[in-house]
C-alpha cells in the first residue's frame, strides 16, 4: 500500500490564508493607531470585512474537505484494479504453465511414435521408456491441477516396468488395428452366414412352389405294396341266398348282419380312406387333450389278411396325417404342422418310393383321388381359393378354377370319378333379387376328355335350385347337403335335368358307392339304394355307429358299442344279393 501524506497544496492554501489575515490586522491596527479620530464608519467597515473573511475561510475549508473525500476513493478503486490486474495476471500464468505441460507430453508422445515406427532406431537399455498415451488418453483434469504422475498412471501403456527396471510387453493391451480387423472378420463371417442361409431358403422357396415329385430325404429303403385288383376282389365275394323280396321305399331293411369289428394297435384312429379291401389310415396313442401330435403315424391295412402295415411317420415338430386317400397305384395324404407346414404326399406303390408333391401355407388343402389324377381345393390368399388336378403318372398340373365369391366354396371338397371333376359354385342363373331370397348354386363338372386339337371342352353346370356343399359323383348322379353340415343339413341326390330329391334330414357325414349312398344320422348307420330309393340299417337297432364312408361296396364306420378303451372300426362289403333281393330290372 503506498504511504498517504498531506496535500501541498491544502497546506499552502492554509497559510497564504492566515498571512492575508495577519496582514489584515496589522494594517487595520496601524490605520487604528495613526488616525484614531475617524469616525464610527470606518471601524463598522473594517468588521464588517474582518466577517467576509471568516465567510470565506469556511467555505474554503468545505472545499478542501471535499476534495480529500474525492481523492480517497480514487485511492480506493485505484488499490482494487491494482489486485484484480494481479490475480488475472496469475491465472495467465497458471494457464500458460498447464498448457506447456500438456504440450509437452503431446510431443513426448509424437517422439514415442515416430521411433517405433523407425525399424533401424537403436533403443538404449538405461533409456527410460516412453510410454504410449494419447491426447485423449491424458486425464486433462489430473494435468490441469498439476498431478502428472496421477495422469499417467490412468492412461492405457502397451509396455510396463517391471521391479528390475526391464520393460516387458503388457498382455492385456490390444493396439487399435488388431480390434478393427476383429471387427472387419466378424462383419464378414456375419455377411457370410446370411448369404448362404438366404441361398438355402430360396431354393426351398422355388421348390415349394414347383408341382411334382419331390424325393424325401432319409428314406429307408423302399419296399414296393402290392394290391388286389377290384375285378377280381368282386369275383371273390361269397354268394349268400335270400328270399326274393320285392323293393319297398317305406320299410327299412336291416343288412347289419355279418358285419366285423377292426381292432388296432394304436388308440386313435382317424377316418380311413378305402379302397376295394384296403385303408389307409393316420393312428396314434397320445391324448387328444393336452394337444400332442396323436394322429402321427401312417397305416395301411388289409380287411381280408388283417395285415396292418406301417407306412410312415411324422419327423416334423406336431406334424399329423390327414386326408388319407388309396387306389391300386398311389397312397396319397397331407402332412400337416396345423401352421405353415402343409404338405401333400405320395407313395408310387410299385416302387414303394415318397415324394413330396406340393406344399401350402396358407391352411390345409382338401384331396380326392381316382386312378392316376389327383384333385385338390387351396385356399391361395385370404380372398382367393383355387382348384387344381394333377395327373400323377405324367406329372401334368391343370388349373382348374379359381373362386373369389364370397360365399364359402371354396371349403367344399372336389370330387373326382373316372374322367370327371366336379365342384360347386354361385348358380350363374340366379338375379341379385333371387339372391335376396337366399343363395343359390351350381354343381360344375368337367370332362378331361379332349377334341381333336387336344383342348378341353367348357365346365358344364347342373342347377338344383339349392346351396350346394361337398357335391359327391358316382357317375350316375350327384349327392350334396344345402348348407356347411349344420343339424339341419338336407341331403339331396339329383341327376342332370331331374328335379332333385330329399334322401334325408339332419344329415352331417356322408358318402357315395356304387348304387348306393351311405349316411349317418341319429348314431346309426344308414344305406339308401339309389335304384330303388329304400332305406337298409347297417348298424342293429341295438348298436351305435357314427362316420360312415364308402368305396364301391365296401362301408367302414366307428362302432360306439364296442367295450374298448381304443377306436374300433366296423366294416361291411354289400352284395348285389343284400341291395337288390328282388333282383335289378
Amino acid at each position: 500500500m503506498p504511504r498517504r501524506t498531506t496535500d501541498s497544496s491544502d497546506s499552502s492554501s492554509r497559510r497564504r490564508n492566515t498571512s492575508a489575515g495577519q496582514q489584515r490586522s496589522r494594517r487595520g491596527s496601524a490605520q487604528s493607531g495613526s488616525a484614531t479620530s475617524k469616525n464610527n464608519k470606518t471601524n463598522i467597515k473594517t468588521s464588517a470585512n474582518s466577517a467576509a473573511g471568516e465567510v470565506l475561510r469556511e467555505k474554503n475549508a468545505k472545499t478542501d474537505t471535499a476534495r480529500k473525500s474525492t481523492d480517497t476513493n480514487k485511492l480506493i478503486k485505484k488499490e482494487s484494479q491494482e489486485t484484480r490486474d494481479i490475480s488475472v495476471s496469475r491465472k495467465k500464468a497458471s494457464h500458460a504453465k498447464k498448457s506447456k505441460l500438456t504440450a509437452s507430453f503431446i510431443k513426448q508422445q509424437t517422439t514415442k511414435k515416430k521411433d517405433d515406427a523407425a525399424p533401424s532406431a537403436v533403443k538404449h537399455e538405461n533409456k527410460k521408456p516412453k510410454q504410449d498415451i494419447t491426447k485423449q488418453d491424458i486425464n486433462k483434469k489430473d494435468l490441469l491441477h498439476g498431478n502428472k504422475e496421477k495422469a499417467i498412471k490412468r492412461a492405457p501403456v502397451s509396455e510396463k516396468k517391471t521391479e528390475t527396471g526391464r520393460i516387458q510387453p503388457n498382455k492385456n493391451y490390444v493396439s487399435k488395428e488388431i480390434r478393427n480387423n476383429f471387427i472387419k472378420l466378424g462383419i464378414m463371417i456375419v455377411v457370410g452366414v446370411g448369404i448362404v442361409v438366404g441361398i438355402y431358403f430360396g431354393i426351398q422357396a422355388i421348390m415349394e412352389k414347383q408341382i411334382g415329385f419331390v424325393e424325401v430325404k432319409k428314406q429307408e429303403e423302399a419296399t414296393p405294396i402290392n394290391t388286389q385288383i377290384p375285378r377280381e376282389r368282386k369275383q371273390q365275394n361269397t354268394e349268400t341266398t335270400y328270399e326274393d323280396v320285392t323293393p319297398d321305399p317305406a320299410v327299412i331293411r336291416d343288412i347289419s348282419y355279418g358285419s366285423r369289428d377292426i381292432q388296432f394297435k394304436e388308440k386313435q384312429i382317424n377316418i380311413p380312406g378305402i379302397y376295394d379291401t384296403e385303408l389307409l389310415f393316420s393312428a396314434g396313442t397320445g391324448s387328444l387333450y393336452v394337444g400332442s401330435d396323436v394322429l402321427s403315424k401312417l397305416y395301411l391295412y388289409n380287411l381280408d389278411t388283417g395285415e396292418e402295415t406301417l407306412i410312415s411317420e411324422s419327423k416334423i415338430y406336431a406334424g399329423e396325417y390327414y386326408e388319407t386317400r388309396v387306389n391300386h397305384k398311389w397312397l396319397v395324404w397331407l402332412e400337416t404342422d396345423h401352421g405353415l407346414k402343409n404338405y401333400i404326399m405320395v407313395m408310387n406303390r410299385s416302387t414303394g418310393k415318397i415324394s413330396k408333391l406340393q406344399s401350402f401355407k396358407e391352411g390345409q388343402p382338401k384331396l380326392n383321388l381316382y386312378g392316376d389324377l389327383l384333385v385338390w381345393m387351396e385356399q391361395v390368399s385370404d380372398t382367393e381359393d383355387r382348384l387344381s388336378m394333377l395327373d400323377l403318372e405324367v406329372q401334368e398340373f391343370l388349373p382348374i378354377h379359381t373362386f373369389t365369391d364370397k360365399a364359402t366354396y371354396g371349403v367344399s371338397s372336389p370330387c373326382v370319378y373316372e374322367n370327371t371333376i366336379v365342384w360347386a359354385d354361385r348358380d350363374p342363373t340366379q338375379t341379385e333379387e333371387d339372391k335376396a331370397n337366399g343363395e343359390k348354386s351350381a354343381i360344375y363338372y368337367l370332362s378331361l376328355e379332349t377334341d381333336e386339337t387336344g383342348a378341353f371342352s367348357e365346365p358344364q353346370y347342373y342347377t338344383p335350385g339349392t346351396y350346394v356343399h361337398e357335391p359327391l359323383y358316382n357317375g350316375d348322379v350327384f349327392v350334396w347337403l344345402d348348407s356347411n353340415k349344420s343339424p339341419m343339413s338336407n341331403l339331396y341326390v339329383g341327376r342332370v335335368g331331374e328335379e332333385p330329391e330329399i334322401i334325408s334330414t339332419g344329415v352331417t357325414t356322408y358318402s357315395i358307392g356304387d348304387g348306393i349312398v351311405v349316411f349317418g344320422k341319429d348314431q346309426a348307420v344308414w344305406v339308401y339304394v339309389i335304384a330303388t330309393k329304400e332305406f337298409c340299417r347297417l348298424t342293429s337297432p341295438d348298436e351305435r355307429g357314427m362316420l360312415p364312408s364308402v368305396t364301391e361296396r365296401t362301408v367302414v364306420w366307428y362302432n360306439l358299442s364296442a367295450d374298448s378303451e381304443k377306436d374300433v372300426l366296423r366294416f361291411k362289403i354289400l352284395t348285389d344279393d343284400e341291395l337288390y333281393p328282388g333282383g335289378i330290372d
